[in-house]
């Protein structure tokens, strides 16, 4: 038996989505809603929105403070991603950057 590619879920075609529909519409008629939600999911077939993290006020404390943060995953919410940050830098950064917030 050969080896099954991974499939590149980056490059779906509409042909890819609209078997992904039937599919989740059959797991749906027949009460696997959860598992038709992740195969939805998988195959981008419901648009889920980002929370665009760049205009929030601790990207810009971040930047001014000379603080870094990365994204590390995400938490759904009615229908939108937010994101999950880290935050780090020196600690004579953090500091005085909070320091400066008490004031």
């Amino acid at each position: 038996m050969s080896e099954r590619k991974i499939m590149n879920m980056d490059n779906l075609n509409a042909d890819h989505k609209e078997a992904a529909t039937y599919v989740v519409d059959f797991l749906n008629e027949n009460g696997n809603r959860i598992l038709a939600e992740l195969l939805a999911r998988r195959f981008q077939l419901k648009k889920i929105k980002k929370y665009d993290i760049e205009p929030s006020g601790i990207t810009k404390w971040c930047n001014e403070n000379g603080l870094h943060f990365s994204i590390q995953g995400y938490t759904e919410e009615n229908n939108e991603e937010y994101p999950s940050v880290s935050i780090s830098g020196d600690v004579r950064r953090w500091e005085k950057a909070l320091k400066d917030c008490l004031k």
